[in-house]
């Protein structure tokens, strides 16, 4: 923690305060309309209460301020000159004196208060009120009355009033704001208590109770400011502090935290406080034991519980920072991973504690030099036992076992039953070092107790057996925890991965089974931040809590223990510090979604981490679909950043030195923070897209092609992507891969159509639409349905428009489109249209063997239909277009081949013999031609014609020598 900031109160409040003090003041005394319009209501039913219903509360407090109207009239002329008309300026009515009658009646209403003739008091003040309702007395004494006639609610309304009349009081405002916030009135509270400030900016009461309604509200930087104020008057005050702490850490900000718990440590060295407690004379003792209500036969404990005699007082540290405090600052540092700060803050704070009673000199070396002087069985001075255990898992972390197990030794001695926390620490600072045996013998002792021997104690035992290769004893244990938790996701994961090691896969089918069921269920949580994988086995792993064990042994949370038991609702208000700061969680959590991804991707061939790959990138996905920056209205809508809060305050006119800037800059550093536009969530725009894309393709590996389908086409429709021409392209190619793995020929069909509108007039679009139709019958027949041919045609003439639009550029003139749109109309045994097709191509390629080829098929096909009016002239043409592809083809293997498989499809077998025979000879090894190897198909080819003129002895020969494996 050396970067943490200074430990100077005005440092930590420049560090994080985001608006100025007066900012959080929000009425002024002489505004009357700066009153919020529940008090306003209030006073106004306080007024008819008194009998006053002619006239309202403003007409009572306020009055125009005549010169100033006199002024503005003198400088503006009348008031109907035209321009905006001028606000009417009011003023606080000036208090009248009672008359002497009305002196006489008060009198007369106390008398009757102290009699207990309450109701006949009531009466006397409201005819005083009546006659002067700006007599500040009358009503004061009115809600006094009220009160003792148990009627709360009058009386709160009253005492509003009186207020409103005595505006300096803070003593009365603070007692108005304490009854609002007792009766849940909290606004009208805040209202109060920022009056009470006002009046007295050093009125701690006030100042408190107002930052804990902010805390409760969620308005936590108004809070915030507060509790700072409150270390102005009083320098390092450490409710204050702690609360502050608190407020830092719901807002993820344990940096600061720490620096205000640092920051105290550092005044006590520097401004210790005066001597306390048992000091060289008795007086200071029998003082501090009346003031504690303290017993001389009481008997006093040690710091570990233990008596030390009848007549002995603890001491009382002179420091701001006693073992309480320490153990929430080691806490911080050890939260964040800082182990040696840890330790060198409580040895510190330790050696100063035990300093101001012992005499125990300090030391500067905190994290190098032993811990001899913490050891009681080296001699040491005892300190608290949950500080003696969280030094000796800081010890273990920062590799010394041996020390660490010293601290150890005094917790072994104490029962399960009153220290079972601190013994599941120490079993999971074992777990986390990878120290099984040693985590196994905590755990066993730990089973000891009923109240502790449950679930989640079993499943620990379970990954420890697991860890060392206790398959068998692993299983038991999780299969234990199933029976108890079957809703436990955690433990059925631990279990598969031991049934697969065992090999038992039919278990591991359930299991994985099971998984699947829950997660298409839902039965998962949505926002849970992954932990190390594999690491924090002391909840689920890679963070995955159950639901049903939430009775069982609790898991551990994000926050230090000591502000576990703060609960804020989610329905509360939250100010802009509040949600940047949710904002700076929600990146973390994406960040470790990521990183647990990018774990999980090289083990997908696996089921069971390909489940889980799954389910963290769905829930990682979610975050960028459900963002509707990505996703406008206007589709051709550019994207120019998310707008968070932390945005809209950059709107605003604020200053780039600024508290707020300053405070952006803990949460994201400025020197290396990414532009809004580049990034998301902490993820680059490129990391995000490669996230889809790994996730599209494990899902269809999984057999879920629509999922894989929908995500690509989730990134295609995002603005980030959509505008990208580049990025469209590559995801419409991953969308054909995905659903050539998945054999959908007609989804294929369907986006390679969508090149070809892209570019019409591209050759590599063609080439690709042909390319990408993989073999089989459902191929051939999708590349030749309906749909195709209509959608070609439309291609065709707009081809032709073009070209009529633009008749001397060649762009428009696309033999490719010609040749697909003829391999169509082939494969549907339309051979005459397509024959006119390959004609138009020819004439534009004359030279192109694929157009020669095609061409001399459709004549080939179109000769061999029944309907076919010149048979001969069709074969005649037929082959003189294949033997020119021949020639083209500068007679190599493939076409060679395809000449005689011509020869042999239209019956003359004896001319197709020739160049079957001159393939196997080319396709031997060590021809010139041995790059395509066709002797199998040849061979096979050849046997048939063999077989067909009798000589079955030949095409055995053949079929043994070129197509036996």
């Amino acid at each position: 923690m050396e970067d943490a900031p200074s430990g100077s109160l005005e440092e930590l409040e420049h560090g994080q305060t985001r608006e100025p003090r007066a900012r959080t003041e929000t009425v002024e005394t002489h505004d009357a309309e700066d009153i919020p319009v529940d008090v306003r209501r209030l006073l106004d039913i306080a007024t008819a209460d008194a009998g006053i219903s002619a006239s309202k509360h403003s007409d009572i407090l306020w009055e125009e301020d005549s010169e100033a109207m006199m002024e503005i009239s003198g400088t503006v002329g009348s008031d109907d000159w035209g321009g905006k008309p001028k606000k009417r300026r009011k003023v606080r009515r000036k208090k009248t004196e009672l008359t002497d009658e009305q002196a006489e009646i008060v009198g007369q209403a106390n008398l009757a208060y102290s009699d207990g003739r309450h109701l006949e008091a009531v009466g006397l003040l409201h005819k005083v009120i009546q006659g002067a309702p700006n007599a500040y007395q009358a009503w004061a004494t009115l809600a006094i009355l009220h009160d003792e006639l148990g009627d709360a609610d009058r009386a709160l309304r009253t005492l509003m009033m009186a207020a409103h009349l005595a505006p300096k009081d803070g003593v009365l405002w603070n007692r108005l704001g304490d009854r609002s916030r007792k009766a849940g009135h909290n606004e009208q509270a805040l209202y109060c208590f920022s009056h009470a400030i006002r009046v007295d900016p050093t009125d701690l009461d006030s100042l408190w109770d107002r930052a804990a309604i902010f805390h409760e509200r969620g308005m936590y930087q108004k809070a915030i400011n507060d509790y700072m104020a409150i270390l102005k008057i009083i320098p390092w005050n450490m409710p204050a502090v702690k609360e502050l702490c608190k407020l830092y850490l719901s807002l993820h900000d344990t940096k600061r935290a720490i620096a205000l718990f640092e920051g105290a440590m550092k005044a006590d060295a520097e401004d210790p406080l005066p001597p306390s407690g048992i000091g060289s004379d008795g007086d200071n003792a029998s003082e501090q034991s009346e003031d504690e209500g303290m017993d001389d036969a009481e008997i006093v404990t040690d710091i570990h519980g233990r008596p030390v005699g009848k007549n002995s007082r603890p001491v009382v540290p002179n420091t701001r920072v006693g073992y309480e405090e320490l153990n929430m600052l080691s806490e911080l540092h050890m939260d964040v991973g800082a182990y040696a700060s840890a330790v060198a803050a409580i040895k510190r704070g330790c050696r100063r504690i035990l300093h101001s009673a012992d005499h125990v000199p300090e030391t500067r070396d905190e994290v190098h030099e032993d811990d001899t002087d913490f050891i009681e069985d080296e001699g040491g001075q005892p300190i608290p036992l949950d500080l003696q255990i969280k030094l000796g898992i800081c010890r273990l972390y920062l590799d010394d076992p041996i020390t660490a197990q010293a601290h150890f030794q005094p917790l072994y001695a104490m029962p399960v039953t009153e220290y079972g926390d601190l013994y599941l620490d120490v079993a999971d600072a074992y777990m986390k070092r990878n120290m099984y045996p040693n985590a196994l013998a905590v755990l066993d002792v730990i089973k000891r107790d009923p109240e502790l021997d449950a679930p989640m104690l079993w499943k620990k035992m379970g990954v420890c057996h697991s860890r060392l290769g206790n398959l068998m004893v692993a299983a038991h244990w999780f299969e234990t925890v199933l029976q108890a938790l079957p809703g436990d996701r955690g433990t059925r994961f631990e279990l598969a991965t031991v049934c697969d090691e065992l090999g038992d896969d039919e278990r591991y089918n359930e299991l994985v089974s099971e998984m699947e069921a829950a997660q298409n269920r839902g039965d998962e949580e949505d926002d849970e931040l992954p932990h190390a994988f594999g690491a924090d086995i002391s909840g689920m792993p890679f963070g995955v809590p159950s639901r049903d064990n939430q009775t069982e042994l609790p898991l551990r949370k994000k926050l230090p223990s000591f502000i576990r038991e703060e609960e804020i609702d989610p329905n509360t208000l939250r100010d802009k510090t509040t949600i940047e700061a949710a904002e700076a969680q929600k990146r973390k959590q994406t960040l470790a979604f990521h990183a647990q991804v990018m774990e999980l991707y090289p083990r997908i061939h696996e089921k069971i981490n390909r489940a889980e790959f799954l389910r963290t990138a769905r829930k990682l996905l979610a975050r960028f679909q459900n963002t509707r920056a990505f996703y406008p209205h206007d589709r051709a809508k550019l994207f120019t950043g998310v707008r968070t809060s932390r945005r809209r305050s950059q709107t605003a006119s604020v200053a780039p030195d600024t508290d707020a800037d300053e405070y952006r800059d803990l949460v994201e550093p400025r020197m290396d923070r990414p532009p809004d536009t580049v990034e998301f969530q902490g993820l680059k725009f490129a990391q995000w897209y490669d996230v889809f894309v790994k996730y599209a393709y494990v899902s269809v590996m999984d057999g879920k092609e629509e999922e894989a389908q929908d995500a690509l086409k989730s990134a295609f429709d995002a603005n980030v992507f959509f505008h990208d021409e580049t990025m469209k392209i590559r995801l419409r190619l991953h969308m054909i891969s995905v659903a050539i793995y998945a054999g959908n020929a007609v989804r294929v069909t369907e986006l390679c159509r969508w090149f070809c509108a892209f570019k019409p007039f591209v050759n590599d679009v063609y080439r690709l639409y042909c390319a990408m139709q993989a073999g089989g019958s459902e191929a051939v027949s999708c590349f030749a349905m309906a749909s195709s041919l209509k959608y070609f045609n439309r291609q065709m003439k707009l081809m032709e428009k073009s070209a009529k639009a633009n008749p001397s550029s060649p762009d428009f003139r696309n033999p490719l489109l010609l040749t697909v749109y003829g391999h169509i109309l082939q494969a549907g045994r339309s051979y005459h249209s397509a024959s006119s097709l390959y004609v138009k191509a020819l004439s534009i390629c004359p030279d192109d063997p694929l157009i020669n080829f095609s061409l001399g098929l459709a004549h080939i096909q179109r000769g061999m239909q029944r309907k076919s009016d010149n048979r001969h002239m069709h074969m005649m043409q037929g082959f003189t277009c294949v033997l020119r592809y021949y020639e083209l083809r500068e007679r190599s293997t493939e076409a060679t081949y395809n000449v005689g498989r011509a020869f042999h499809h239209v019956g003359l077998n004896h001319l197709a013999v020739p160049y079957y025979e001159q393939v196997l000879a080319a396709s031997a090894p060590g021809a010139s031609e041995a790059s395509q190897d066709l002797r199998g198909e040849a061979a096979y080819n050849l046997s048939l014609i063999y077989v067909t003129n009798g000589s079955p002895g030949l095409a055995q020969n053949l079929l043994r020598k070129y197509c036996t494996f």
